[in-house]
């Protein structure tokens, strides 16, 4: 059901590549990947809660998402606590509109949310 919803999304968005759901750890949970099926995303998740820890310490709040433009992609992280939501696009992709399809996402995740934050309280 999940990975329905992310195939729908990944083929609706122009420019989407890919969409991951993993731990502040890197392990993944769920993997979308539409087209061709490749994507540079390996090990880009784990990173995401070491950049997101040391932006926090900013004085501006809590890091919700990261963005970071590359030459051949774009990736959004999205800290769904305890997850982490990646979506990855090409150079075609408008990154305003991947961040606003997180919330959607995070729909879709809630049961996995609450069972991997009551494995982690027990």
């Amino acid at each position: 059901e999940v990975e329905e919803a992310l195939a729908t999304l990944t083929a609706q968005v122009k420019g989407l590549k890919s969409i991951s759901v993993s731990d502040r750890d890197g392990v993944k949970f769920i993997s979308y990947r539409g087209g061709d099926g490749k994507s540079s995303q390996d090990s880009l998740e784990a990173g995401f809660a070491l950049t997101a820890d040391q932006i926090s310490k900013l004085p501006h709040g809590a890091c919700n998402s990261v963005t970071a433009v590359y030459e051949d992609q774009i990736v959004v992280h999205v800290n769904a606590y305890p997850l982490v939501i990646t979506l990855v696009g090409n150079t075609d992709a408008d990154a305003e509109t991947l961040m606003h399809l997180a919330p959607r996402i995070r729909e879709a995740l809630t049961p996995l949310q609450s069972t991997i934050s009551s494995a982690l309280t027990n």
